[in-house]
């Protein structure tokens, strides 16, 4: 899991924010802005660029609990979250679910409980890549997440719902469409070659009508794509 994502841990009750904070951080979560209460969360969001919160839903005597806070994360901020509660029945259960949380945790947690909800919930938000700039990417390699500079790219393999991201030594994979990535890349540097491949032009070494070498990687040029080889 990445450590550079911001992550927003709402919990009350001391203890309860120390253990769990004391968990994030053994998993390699570095980055953890804390809030006793949702008007303290609300002040730390419209300072911070946050990617992921823990709401705990009862939050003591405050206005506001975690339920709307969860609402008004979806509405203004828009980031993924998962709730905690002490009080795990059907109708808190129900009332969580109408906030879309991404995950639901019942106190006493585990570990990997809490580990397992945030990471099921980064993986499957397709355009939460926090790091992602004009010069370097968020990929995942094996269990963790890395920044990788797009410069070191060789080319993208479109892989399901993810792409593989090749460089001169290792592979990685990346959470994004084709059409997307084309979007972030700079286009005097990639083009597309293939409906499943783009292609560094850097690492170009020599093409054909059918075939293109970058480096030691020979890649298939389909027909539709011909006209993007006039490489300056």
């Amino acid at each position: 899991m990445p450590q550079d994502i911001n992550l927003l841990l709402v919990e009350d009750e001391f203890l309860n924010r120390l253990y769990t904070k004391n968990t994030l951080e053994s998993f390699g979560y570095n980055s953890i802005f804390e809030a006793r209460s949702a008007e303290d969360a609300l002040k730390i969001l419209d300072k911070e660029k946050i990617d992921f919160a823990i709401l705990d839903i009862n939050l003591g005597s405050g206005k506001e609990d975690g339920l709307s806070l969860g609402r008004k994360i979806n509405e203004k901020y828009k980031f993924p979250f998962v709730y905690l509660t002490a009080y795990g029945t059907k109708q808190m259960l129900q009332k969580a679910k109408s906030n879309n949380p991404s995950g639901f945790l019942v106190k006493p947690f585990t570990e990997i409980e809490l580990l397992a909800s945030i990471e099921l919930a980064v993986n499957n938000i397709p355009n939460l890549q926090p790091t992602d700039t004009d010069n370097e990417l968020l990929v995942k390699q094996n269990d963790k997440y890395v920044k990788l500079s797009v410069a070191a790219i060789v080319y993208l393999e479109s892989d399901k719902n993810y792409l593989r991201v090749v460089t001169e030594n290792d592979t990685y994979k990346y959470r994004c469409t084709i059409k997307k990535v084309l979007e972030l890349l700079n286009k005097q540097d990639f083009i597309q070659i293939h409906r499943a491949f783009v292609v560094n032009r850097r690492f170009v070494n020599n093409f054909s009508l059918d075939e293109i070498q970058c480096g030691e990687y020979v890649l298939p040029v389909s027909r539709n794509y011909r006209d993007q080889l006039q490489l300056k």
